[in-house]
This record gives structure tokens, sequence and C-alpha cells, in this order.
């Protein structure tokens, strides 16, 4: 009797459980909200996985980072009501970052960099609303302002 209780013991301990954090794969976007999947309630709480974040009642919300499938950093930003805002940064896929600024109401706004993979500025200057403004600088990939 005591054989019977410890082999299903034993084939269970062999069988991987699954992960029990959801990711974006389980939700689904509806209207402009994020559910999960089979559900009519929009989605509160956080996601893992290479894309990691909150959601209140749909939206994104709070702070967000993204990874490549190499777990290599992709973005960071943050979110409120479904929308950037504030600070966020992009990578290249060697790590090197890509550009950097801030958003409002999720439209560029503010100073902003772009740079090439080896790290060299490639551009600088500041959006109104999500359109350039003033002068902006361009720079040849070896440095030199174009």
């Amino acid at each position: 009797m005591r054989t019977l209780f410890i082999i299903p013991l034993v084939l269970m301990s062999l069988v991987s459980f699954p992960s029990w954090g959801l990711t974006m794969d389980d939700l689904v976007i509806r209207e402009g909200s994020y559910y999960k999947k089979f559900t009519d309630v929009p989605f509160t709480g956080k996601i893992e996985g290479v894309t990691k974040g909150s959601f209140k009642t749909g939206k994104r919300n709070g702070q967000w980072v993204g990874y490549d499938q190499t777990g290599q950093l992709s973005f960071k930003g943050y979110y409120e009501d479904g929308q950037l805002e504030g600070e966020f940064a992009r990578y290249h896929l060697n790590g090197q970052l890509w550009y950097q600024g801030k958003y409002s109401n999720d439209v560029h706004h503010g100073y902003w960099e772009h740079f090439f993979d080896n790290a060299q500025l490639e551009s600088k200057g500041t959006y109104q609303n999500g359109t350039k403004e003033g002068p902006w600088e361009y720079y040849h990939p070896n440095g030199q302002l174009m």
C-alpha cells in the first residue's frame, strides 16, 4: 500500500510544472485595454517574461522594462494610464543606448538624444508635443558635427 502512494509522488516530481507568472502572451487587447485571455474584466496585475510591468484596469501603469531573447535590455520606460510618461530609453542589440528622452501623454516631449550602435552621438534636440522644435544637431558616425 505504501508503494502505491510513493509511485505517484515520484512521477509527479519528474513532471515539469509550468511557470505561474503571466506574460504578454496571456493577454489580449480589445478596444485599447488588455484582458487576460477568456475574460471580460480588464486586467490588473503584473506580467513577467521578456517584458515586465504592471497593468491597472487594462492599461499599462508604472515602470516597464523589456529584454530581447538573449536577455539583453531592450527598453525601459514609465506608463500612466496606458500612455508613455517621463523618461524612456531604448537600446541597440549590442546593448548600447540607441535613444533616450521624455514622453508626455504618449508623445515625444522635451530633450532627446539618438546614438549610433558604437555609442557615438547621432543627433540631439527638442520635441514639443511630438514635433521637432528648434535647431537639431546631427553627427557623422565619426563624431563630426554635420
